[in-house]
Protein backbone atom coordinates (compact mmCIF):
# COMPACT_ATOMS: atom_id res chain seq x y z
CA UNK A 1 0.00 0.00 0.00
CA UNK A 2 1.38 3.35 -0.81
CA UNK A 3 1.34 5.96 1.67
CA UNK A 4 -1.37 8.47 -0.05
CA UNK A 5 -3.25 5.65 -0.04
CA UNK A 6 -2.82 4.96 3.75
CA UNK A 7 -3.51 8.43 4.34
CA UNK A 8 -6.45 8.50 2.57
CA UNK A 9 -7.64 5.46 5.05
CA UNK A 10 -6.96 7.18 8.05
CA UNK A 11 -8.42 10.12 6.85
CA UNK A 12 -11.97 8.05 6.02
CA UNK A 13 -11.00 6.43 9.62
CA UNK A 14 -10.73 9.88 11.43
CA UNK A 15 -14.35 11.11 9.62
CA UNK A 16 -15.93 7.98 11.04
CA UNK A 17 -14.97 8.07 14.62
CA UNK A 18 -16.09 11.78 14.18
CA UNK A 19 -19.50 11.16 13.08
CA UNK A 20 -19.49 8.25 15.75
CA UNK A 21 -18.68 11.16 18.29
CA UNK A 22 -21.47 13.28 17.13
CA UNK A 23 -23.55 11.10 17.38
CA UNK A 24 -22.86 10.18 21.22
CA UNK A 25 -22.65 13.85 22.04
CA UNK A 26 -26.03 14.11 20.40
CA UNK A 27 -27.64 11.26 22.36
CA UNK A 28 -29.78 12.08 25.21
CA UNK A 29 -28.62 12.30 28.52
CA UNK A 30 -29.33 10.64 31.26
CA UNK A 31 -31.17 8.16 29.48
CA UNK A 32 -33.36 5.59 31.69
CA UNK A 33 -31.39 3.41 33.96
CA UNK A 34 -28.07 5.48 32.77
CA UNK A 35 -25.30 6.61 35.92
CA UNK A 36 -25.29 10.08 37.26
CA UNK A 37 -23.62 11.22 40.39
CA UNK A 38 -25.92 14.41 42.19
CA UNK A 39 -24.10 16.30 45.35
CA UNK A 40 -26.15 16.15 48.74
CA UNK A 41 -26.81 18.82 50.72
CA UNK A 42 -23.58 17.94 53.00
CA UNK A 43 -21.05 17.64 49.98
CA UNK A 44 -20.75 14.21 49.70
CA UNK A 45 -21.66 12.35 46.51
CA UNK A 46 -24.24 9.99 45.42
CA UNK A 47 -24.10 7.66 42.12
CA UNK A 48 -27.68 7.39 40.66
CA UNK A 49 -29.72 5.50 38.63
CA UNK A 50 -31.31 7.93 36.43
CA UNK A 51 -35.33 6.74 36.30
CA UNK A 52 -36.61 10.32 35.05
CA UNK A 53 -38.79 10.20 38.89
CA UNK A 54 -39.27 13.45 40.53
CA UNK A 55 -35.78 13.19 41.80
CA UNK A 56 -33.59 12.96 39.21
CA UNK A 57 -35.94 15.68 37.80
CA UNK A 58 -35.08 18.07 40.52
CA UNK A 59 -31.43 17.11 40.49
CA UNK A 60 -31.69 18.27 36.91
CA UNK A 61 -33.52 21.52 36.76
CA UNK A 62 -30.99 23.02 39.46
CA UNK A 63 -28.35 21.31 37.54
CA UNK A 64 -26.74 18.51 39.71
CA UNK A 65 -26.53 16.14 37.91
CA UNK A 66 -22.66 15.22 36.87
CA UNK A 67 -21.78 11.99 34.37
CA UNK A 68 -18.94 11.18 36.62
CA UNK A 69 -17.83 11.66 40.30
CA UNK A 70 -14.74 13.27 39.16
CA UNK A 71 -16.95 16.33 38.21
CA UNK A 72 -19.08 16.11 40.87
CA UNK A 73 -15.85 16.36 43.40
CA UNK A 74 -14.98 19.30 41.50
CA UNK A 75 -18.13 21.04 41.42
CA UNK A 76 -18.29 20.70 45.71
CA UNK A 77 -14.89 21.75 45.68
CA UNK A 78 -15.68 24.86 43.81
CA UNK A 79 -18.38 25.59 46.16
CA UNK A 80 -16.20 25.50 49.09
CA UNK A 81 -13.87 27.83 47.93
CA UNK A 82 -16.53 30.09 47.04
CA UNK A 83 -17.93 30.07 50.44
CA UNK A 84 -14.91 30.33 52.08
CA UNK A 85 -13.95 33.00 50.10
CA UNK A 86 -17.32 34.58 50.75
CA UNK A 87 -16.35 34.61 54.48
CA UNK A 88 -12.83 36.75 54.34
CA UNK A 89 -12.99 40.01 55.68
CA UNK A 90 -13.44 42.80 53.46
CA UNK A 91 -15.13 41.08 50.70
CA UNK A 92 -17.82 43.48 49.12
CA UNK A 93 -20.79 43.39 46.80
CA UNK A 94 -20.22 45.68 43.67
CA UNK A 95 -23.59 47.48 42.72
CA UNK A 96 -22.11 50.10 40.45
CA UNK A 97 -19.82 51.09 37.92
CA UNK A 98 -18.32 53.96 39.83
CA UNK A 99 -17.55 51.15 43.32
CA UNK A 100 -13.83 50.75 43.91
CA UNK A 101 -13.13 47.49 44.81
CA UNK A 102 -10.12 44.44 43.64
CA UNK A 103 -11.60 41.30 41.97
CA UNK A 104 -10.32 38.28 40.86
CA UNK A 105 -10.05 37.68 36.83
CA UNK A 106 -7.77 36.20 34.40
CA UNK A 107 -5.69 38.83 34.52
CA UNK A 108 -5.18 38.58 38.58
CA UNK A 109 -5.88 41.58 40.77
CA UNK A 110 -6.96 44.71 39.32
CA UNK A 111 -8.43 48.00 40.37
CA UNK A 112 -12.38 47.79 38.93
CA UNK A 113 -12.57 51.43 39.67
CA UNK A 114 -13.23 52.28 36.14
CA UNK A 115 -16.45 49.79 35.84
CA UNK A 116 -15.36 47.16 33.48
CA UNK A 117 -15.17 44.30 35.52
CA UNK A 118 -15.82 40.37 35.16
CA UNK A 119 -14.75 38.89 38.29
CA UNK A 120 -15.41 35.79 40.64
CA UNK A 121 -15.61 37.81 43.70
CA UNK A 122 -14.54 41.58 44.89
CA UNK A 123 -12.86 43.06 47.82
CA UNK A 124 -12.55 47.01 49.06
CA UNK A 125 -8.70 46.83 49.19
CA UNK A 126 -6.23 44.63 47.61
CA UNK A 127 -5.20 43.77 51.10
CA UNK A 128 -7.75 42.48 51.62
CA UNK A 129 -7.92 40.45 48.60
CA UNK A 130 -4.47 39.01 49.25
CA UNK A 131 -5.27 37.57 52.65
CA UNK A 132 -8.03 35.99 50.87
CA UNK A 133 -6.18 34.46 48.46
CA UNK A 134 -3.57 33.63 51.21
CA UNK A 135 -5.98 31.82 53.12
CA UNK A 136 -7.82 30.01 50.35
CA UNK A 137 -5.34 28.93 48.32
CA UNK A 138 -4.33 30.46 45.10
CA UNK A 139 -4.03 26.87 43.46
CA UNK A 140 -7.80 26.03 44.60
CA UNK A 141 -9.06 29.50 43.71
CA UNK A 142 -7.94 28.56 39.70
CA UNK A 143 -9.19 25.37 39.99
CA UNK A 144 -12.78 26.69 40.83
CA UNK A 145 -12.49 29.46 38.52
CA UNK A 146 -11.73 27.23 35.73
CA UNK A 147 -14.28 24.70 36.82
CA UNK A 148 -16.83 27.53 37.00
CA UNK A 149 -15.55 28.63 33.17
CA UNK A 150 -14.50 31.88 34.77
CA UNK A 151 -10.82 31.51 33.42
Amino acid sequence: MNVQQRIKDLEDQLAELKKSLEVEEKAEWPQDGGRYYAINDDGSIDGVSWDGDEFDLGCQQIGNIFRTEEEAQAEVEARKVIAELRATEGRVEVFAASDVCYGLNVSGMVDIEDGTFDFFLAWESQDAANAAIDKVGEERIIAAAKHLGRL
